[in-house]
C-alpha cells in the first residue's frame, strides 16, 4: 500500500513539473550588520529519488548574470565547482552540508543590500528558485560629547562651579537607518530630543540651567543606537564640580595673650570642594606658619597657628581668611582683636667693626642689649653658644648689665651670641647673633709626623691647615744639615695642599716645612714633616700584660715608629721548661690572646715588629700561667695568687680535714665497740637486779595502787628517799632509784661522787617484781633493751611528790658504794 502511495505522489509532482516547468519557495528576508557575515538560504534538497541538483545559480537583484555558480554536473555534488563575480572573490562560498543550503558572504558591505535569488536545477526534476532580500545595517560609527565651547569631553569634565548652567552636545556619526541619540543619568532618560544635522550627524543636546552640590560626580551617558543586534554606541562623562564655602570661624586665642608665648589658634572652615586656602592675617601683615589639616572627605579643613604676639600685636586685628581659589567672590573672613601682655622685647647691638671690617684676633668689640619691656626687666643675660656667660675680666669678658664687652678676641671667640632679660611676665630672649673671627693659618695637627722614604723614591705628603677666611696660598720648603731647597711639584684646594717629595742622594732627608697665607697674613710656625730614610721599625712600647689566667694571656702593646714602611708584629711564646716554641701570631697591631696554654707552665713571650727592610728589637717576658709573673724586661712583674688558685687550695685543705675527722671517728668507734664485747662477756656470769617500780607525779598526796598494781609492784619507794641498791658483783651492776622524768631538772647527782666526775651509768628500765627494797639478791626479768644515761647533776629541793622506779644502772668505769641510800 504504501508503494503505490508514493508512486502515485512522484506522478503528482512529475505532472505538476510538466505544467509549470518550475515553482518558487516564499521570499525570506534577512537583517545583517556591515562588516559581519550573513546566510542566505537556498533549498538544494531533491524531491524524487536517484535526483540532485546539478546546477545552482545565485542571482542579485535583475542583474542576468550570476553572481555565484555551483556547476555539479560532471560529478558528484560534493565535488562541484564553485565560482563567484569579482564582488564576491574571497567573501562568499555556498555550503551544502546545511540543510537547507546557504550561501554563506562575510564582510558584508552596504552595497551587499538588495535580493537575491537562488535557481537549483536538478537532474530530474524542475527548476527550483529561492528568493530572499537582504537588509544591511550600518551601525554609528563614532559618537563624542563636546561642551559649549566645541572641546570634546571624555570622562571626567569639569570642574564646574557650583551655580553654573552645564551645556552637552552628543553627535553620532554614519549609521543606516538613522541611530536614535538619548541622554541618560544613571537609569534616568533626561533626555531623548535628537535630529539630524548636516553630514550625515545626529545631535542630541542636554542642558542643565544651575548645578546643584548633588550633582558632584554625576554621570552622564550618551547612547545611540539603530539596530538591536549589536551594542548601542555610548560615552559617558562625570562631572567634577567646585563648592564654595559655608562655614568659617576661630576657635583658641583666649584673652589677654602674653607676648613670647607661643599660643594656639584654630580656624575651621566646612563646605569647600576644593579644600579652601586659609590665610592668617594681623592687620595687612600676612602670616605664614600656619600648618593646614584637611579631613579624609576633604569638605573639612583646619589651619593651625602657633602665634607668637609681640607688645606691638596688642589692639591689632587678627584674622583668618578662607577662599576657594577656583572660585572668585566666596571668600569668608573671621577677625579679632588682640590684647596682648608680654614680656621684655630684646635686641641686639653690635659696635666696634662695620660690615666691611672683619672681627680679627687680638680686637676689641662691643654688644648691647637693646630691651623693651612691661614692665621692667628684672635681669639680664648673655648668652654664648645657649651656655650663660660669666663676667670674667682676666678672660676678657666685661660684663656690665646692657653691655657685653669682649677684648682681645681670639678664635675661640668664634660663635652666636644673644641676651635675655626676664621681668614678671617671662623672659624676652634677641636674635642670635653670629660673630665670626678671621686669623691666620695655623696647622691642623701640632704633631712633627714622620715618613721614611728611599732615595729616588717618591713620597706625597698632605699638608691641613686650619684658617679664616679658609682661601689661602700655601708654600713649601725643605731644610736639612747640608742644603736648603723649595719644593715646586705641589698642587692646593682651600685649606689642604699635597707635596710630592723624592731625595735625590743619602744626604736628602731632614724637615719638610708647609706654609699658609691668607688675607689677615701669613701662618706664624709652619707645619714640619720629618722625612727619614727606611729602615726597621722601631721595638713595640709599653707592653702590658692585661690579663692571665690558668689557660690563657692577654698582652697589648703601642706602636713605635713603623721605619717609613707598613709593619706588622710577632709574638712568639716558648716553653722554658721543655725549650720549645709554644705559639706563633702575627697581628697588624700589637695586641695579642694567647689561649689553650699549659696549665701551671712559665713560659718566655716575645714581641717585636717587622716591616720589610727588617725587624726591630724584642720586648720579651717571663710569665707564669699559675702564680706570679715574673719580667725581664727593664722591670720585675710580681703577680698574687689568683682567686682560683686560693679557691682551689683551700678546698683541697677542707678535703685533707674531712678525712682525718672520718678516720678518728672510725678508730674510736673500734675501740668502743671492743671494749663493749668485754663487758657483755663479763656481765653474762652474773645476774642483774631489774626490780622496778612505777613512777608517777601527784598532786594531791599519793596515789592509792589498784590491788592488781600492788601485786604486780609491791614495793613502792617513800617518795623523800631514793635508794640505792648495789652489790659487789663482778659485774659492776648498781640498783638505784631515779625520779621517772627525763627532764634535765630531774636529772640526781650519784651519792659518793663529786660534780667533775665524767662517768657515766647504764640504766635499764625494768619491771615490777615482788622483790623488797635494800634485799641483797634482786632478780627479775629486764622487759626492755632501752639503756639509760644519767649524767651528774644536783638534785632539786621541793620537788613534789614523786612514785619512784627502779632503775639498774651499770657503772662503765667503777662499782657505785654497796646498798647506798640518799633521802630526797
Amino acid at each position: 500500500m504504501m508503494i503505490v502511495n508514493v508512486h502515485k505522489t512522484e506522478i503528482i509532482l512529475l505532472f505538476l513539473q510538466v505544467l509549470s516547468g518550475s515553482y518558487t519557495y516564499g521570499t525570506i528576508t534577512l537583517v545583517g550588520l556591515v562588516g559581519q557575515e550573513v546566510k542566505l538560504p537556498c533549498n538544494i534538497t531533491a524531491n524524487l529519488p536517484n535526483d540532485k541538483p546539478a546546477l545552482v545559480l545565485w542571482y542579485k537583484d535583475k542583474s542576468p548574470t550570476p553572481i555565484y555558480t555551483l556547476d555539479a554536473r560532471l560529478g558528484p555534488l560534493w565535488q562541484a565547482r564553485h565560482s563567484s563575480n569579482d564582488n564576491l572573490v574571497a567573501r562568499a562560498y555556498l555550503t551544502t552540508a546545511n540543510r537547507p543550503a546557504t550561501l554563506v558572504v562575510d564582510q558584508v558591505k552596504k552595497e551587499d543590500e538588495g535580493s537575491y535569488r537562488c535557481r537549483v536545477d536538478f537532474n530530474r526534476a524542475r527548476t527550483r528558485y529561492t528568493d530572499s532580500v537582504l537588509k544591511v545595517i550600518v551601525p554609528p560609527s563614532k559618537l563624542i560629547i563636546k561642551d559649549h565651547n566645541g572641546r570634546i569631553l571624555k570622562s571626567l569634565i569639569g570642574p564646574y562651579n557650583e551655580g553654573e548652567s552645564l551645556f552637552l552636545t552628543c553627535e553620532v556619526f554614519g549609521g543606516s537607518p538613522m541611530p536614535t541619540v538619548t541622554w541618560w543619568r544613571e537609569s534616568v532618560v533626561l533626555d531623548n530630543n535628537y535630529s539630524l544635522a548636516d553630514k550625515g550627524i545626529t545631535v542630541n543636546e542636554l542642558t542643565i540651567s544651575s548645578l546643584r552640590r548633588h550633582d558632584l560626580m554625576a554621570s552622564f551617558t550618551c547612547f545611540a543606537s539603530n539596530n538591536n543586534l549589536s551594542s548601542s554606541l555610548s560615552s559617558t562623562v562625570t562631572l567634577d564640580m567646585n563648592f564654595r564655602p559655608l562655614l568659617l570661624e576661630m576657635e583658641g586665642a583666649q584673652q589677654p595673650l602674653s607676648a613670647g608665648t607661643p599660643t594656639k589658634l584654630n580656624c575651621r572652615s566646612a563646605g569647600s570642594r576644593p579644600p579652601v586656602s586659609i590665610t592668617w592675617w594681623k592687620e595687612h601683615l600676612e602670616l605664614k606658619n600656619a600648618r593646614t589639616t584637611v579631613s579624609n572627605h576633604g569638605n573639612s579643613t583646619i589651619s593651625t597657628l602657633i602665634f607668637t604676639p609681640t607688645v606691638e600685636d596688642d589692639h591689632k586685628i587678627l584674622s583668618c581668611v578662607a577662599k576657594n581659589l577656583l572660585m572668585p567672590g566666596t571668600t569668608l573672613r573671621e577677625n579679632r582683636e588682640l590684647i596682648v601682655h608680654y614680656a621684655p622685647l630684646v635686641s641686639l647691638g653690635f659696635y666696634g667693626k662695620t660690615k666691611s671690617q672683619p672681627v680679627t684676633e687680638g680686637s676689641e668689640i662691643y654688644f648691647e642689649c637693646l630691651v623693651q619691656s612691661n614692665p621692667r626687666p628684672r635681669g639680664i643675660y648673655w648668652m654664648f653658644e645657649g651656655g650663660k656667660l660669666q663676667h670674667n675680666t682676666s678672660g676678657g669678658i666685661i660684663i656690665n648689665n646692657h653691655t657685653l664687652v669682649l677684648k682681645d678676641i681670639s678664635r675661640s671667640r668664634k660663635g652666636r651670641y644673644s641676651c635675655t632679660a626676664i621681668n614678671a611676665v617671662g623672659k624676652g630672649e634677641s636674635a642670635m647673633y653670629f660673630l665670626l673671627v678671621e686669623y691666620a693659618p695655623i696647622c691642623k695637627s701640632t704633631n712633627v709626623k714622620s715618613f721614611g722614604v728611599a732615595v729616588f723614591e717618591s713620597i706625597h705628603i698632605i699638608c691641613e691647615v686650619d684658617a679664616e677666611p679658609p682661601e689661602v696660598s700655601f708654600g713649601w720648603g725643605f731644610n736639612n744639615t747640608y742644603e736648603t731647597s723649595y719644593v715646586i711639584d705641589f698642587e692646593s684646594r682651600l685649606t689642604k695642599s699635597l707635596a710630592t717629595f723624592t731625595p735625590r742622594n743619602e744626604q736628602g732627608y731632614g724637615i719638610l716645612l708647609c706654609w699658609a697665607s691668607n688675607k689677615i697674613g701669613p701662618q706664624i710656625t709652619p707645619c714640619a714633616f720629618n722625612i727619614t730614610p727606611v729602615g726597621p721599625p722601631e721595638k713595640p712600647k709599653n707592653c702590658k700584660v692585661q690579663n692571665v689566667t690558668m689557660n690563657s694571656i692577654q698582652i697589648s702593646c703601642e706602636e713605635g715608629h713603623h721605619g717609613g714602611l707598613k709593619q706588622h708584629f710577632v709574638l712568639e711564646v716558648y716553653d722554658k721548661n721543655l725549650e720549645t716554641i709554644e705559639s706563633n701570631l702575627t697581628s697588624e697591631m700589637p695586641q695579642f690572646f694567647l689561649q689553650d696554654l699549659a696549665y701551671r707552665t712559665s713560659f718566655e713571650v716575645v714581641v717585636y715588629a717587622v716591616n720589610s727592610a727588617g725587624r726591630s728589637e724584642s720586648w720579651a717576658m717571663t710569665i707564669n700561667t699559675l702564680s706570679n709573673l715574673v719580667g725581664n724586661d727593664e722591670q720585675q712583674w710580681d703577680f698574687p695568687f689568683g682567686p682560683l688558685f686560693v679557691i682551689i687550695g683551700t678546698s683541697f685543705i677542707a678535703l685533707i680535714a674531712v678525712v682525718l675527722v672520718i678516720i678518728i671517728v672510725i678508730h674510736i668507734r673500734f675501740r668502743t665497740h671492743s671494749h663493749r664485747k668485754t663487758r657483755d662477756r663479763s656481765r653474762e656470769d652474773n645476774s642483774g637486779c631489774t626490780e622496778g617500780l612505777a613512777l608517777k607525779n601527784i598532786t594531791e598526796g599519793i596515789k592509792t595502787m589498784s590491788p592488781l598494781e600492788e601485786e604486780r609492784c609491791p614495793d613502792i619507794i617513800p617518795v623523800n628517799e631514793i635508794a640505792f641498791d648495789c652489790e659487789d658483783r663482778s659485774s659492776e651492776e648498781c640498783v638505784f632509784i631515779v625520779p621517772h622524768s627525763t627532764s634535765k631538772s630531774n636529772m640526781y647527782k650519784i651519792p659518793g661522787e663529786n660534780s667533775e666526775s665524767k662517768e657515766r651509768y647504764k640504766c635499764s628500765n625494768t619491771g615490777c617484781s615482788t622483790s623488797t627494797r635494800g634485799s641483797s639478791h634482786v632478780s627479775s626479768a629486764v622487759n626492755t633493751e632501752d639503756q639509760l644515761h644519767a649524767v651528774s647533776s644536783k638534785v632539786t629541793s621541793g620537788s613534789s611528790s614523786t612514785v619512784l622506779r627502779r632503775t639498774v644502772c651499770q657503772k662503765e668505769d667503777a662499782l657505785l658504794s654497796r646498798r647506798a641510800t640518799t633521802k630526797v
